[in-house]
Order: structure tokens, then sequence, then C-alpha cells
């Protein structure tokens, strides 16, 4: 009898130590639109691939060709005139953006980089009409952003010169990098980061913090709900942008 009662304690002195825990820990709670900007933030600043991608409903697509004619559409990845012309699209999946930002954000770390993102909501009254939540999806009609970055010139030229070799491989579906040119893309990038340096160099202190947008009015920002999280809403690059 006396085994069966400390037994019985035991299981609802378990049971609630673990509902005090998910309650602890917002378990089982749906997260908040103000939340999620915050995760964005944190995300964001950690320079961390992962936690960066799962911010945004995946996967995104992107119209590849037809060939571009007048009153049509053009696509960055237009095909060669003489293809197949109907309409394809690329799915940019998780696994291909990790592989994507993977190496430039280990290089970012690496070098120091620090990013701060802040978003401040519209005050007193404003804010609850600011967001429209309609089931799964959201609206968030207007939050300020700030954004800044502290890097040196050496670090954001290697972040740049691996983000735009990565992208070519996922984007292109290249099989084996191994047999691309990598010496051609390096003197290549090196006279495109010297042009921008050129052009743009001596106007940065790379001593002082960049600042990129401070307190920048967005427009319309549209969520949805992966279960009890909120994400951006995949871009349509095929409606978003007249030119893709």
């Amino acid at each position: 009898m006396l085994k069966n009662r400390v037994l019985s304690f035991a299981a609802v002195l378990a049971i609630t130590v673990l509902l005090a825990g998910c309650s602890f820990l917002g378990i089982g709670k749906d997260q908040t639109v103000q939340e999620f900007f915050d995760g964005v933030s944190a995300a964001v600043e950690s320079l961390q691939p992962n936690r960066i991608v799962d911010l945004v409903e995946l996967p995104i697509t992107i119209p590849i060709g037809p060939t571009y004619e007048e009153g049509g559409t053009l696509s960055i990845f237009a095909q060669n005139e003489g293809d197949d012309d109907e309409d394809e699209v690329l799915e940019i999946t998780r696994d291909m953006l990790i592989d994507i930002l993977d190496d430039p954000l280990t290089i970012a770390r690496d070098g120091g980089m620090e990013v701060s993102l802040d978003f401040d909501w519209p005050d007193g009254e404003e804010i609850e009409t600011n967001i429209v939540v309609d089931g799964d999806t959201a609206i968030v009609e207007l939050v300020y952003i700030s954004a800044s970055v502290k890097v040196s010139e050496e670090t954001l030229r290697n972040v740049a010169k691996e983000l735009l070799w990565n992208l070519s491989i996922v984007l292109y579906e290249i099989e084996d990098p191994d047999e691309l040119p990598r010496e051609e893309y390096e003197e290549y990038f090196t006279s495109l980061w010297d042009e921008l340096m050129t052009d743009f160099g001596a106007e940065i202190d790379w001593d002082e913090e960049l600042v990129l947008l401070e307190d920048a009015p967005s427009g319309p920002i549209e969520l949805v709900k992966d279960g009890r999280k909120w994400k951006f809403k995949a871009f349509d690059f095929g409606e978003g942008l007249g030119i893709l």
C-alpha cells in the first residue's frame, strides 16, 4: 500500500513538474507576431544559417524561362532560344538555402562580423490595427526597421565572394563544383570588388558601425503560421517582380 502511494505521488509530482516546465518554456503556446519579430532579430544577429532559414516559409519558387518576348516575363534564368517554351520553376529548399549561407556565415562569424537588427512598433493604440491576424496568416502593416553591421573590409569581401559562388552552384544546379573554374571566378570577383571599392569604399569607415537602416518604415509584411510559430511568407518572384 505504501509503495503504491509513493509511486502515485511520484507520478503526480513528475506530471506537475513537466506541466510547469512546459508553461515556463512556452511549450503549447502560440507565438505572437511581436515575439516572432524578436526571434528574427536574435536569429539574424546570431549569424547561424539554420536559425535564419527557419524564419522563412519554404520552398521559394523562382521562374525559369521561357526566353523574354515582348509583353512576356524575363527570368534571370531565362532559357536559350529554341528551348522548350513551357514555364519551369526552380524550388529553393531549406537544404539549398543552408548550402548557400553556411560557408559565408561561418566566414562572417570567424571574422568578427557583428549585426544588429531592431524592429520598433507604432506607439499607442495603432499597434492594435497595425497587425491583422486571420487564422494562419497575418499582415503587419507597418514596423520601423533599424539595421547596422560592424565588419572589416576583408571579412565582408570574403563573405560576398563565397556567397556569390554558392549562389551560382545552387541556383544553376551544379552537381560537381570542383569542375568549375574557381581561379577564373576569383579573378572576376576581385575585379568586381575592386570596382565597387573604387566607387564606394572611400565613403566607408571600416572602424565604425555601418548603419544600413535607421527607423525605416516597412511596407506590408505577410506572415504564415507553421505549427505554433510564424514565418515570413515565401516571396513569389514570378508575381512580385516584373523583371523576373
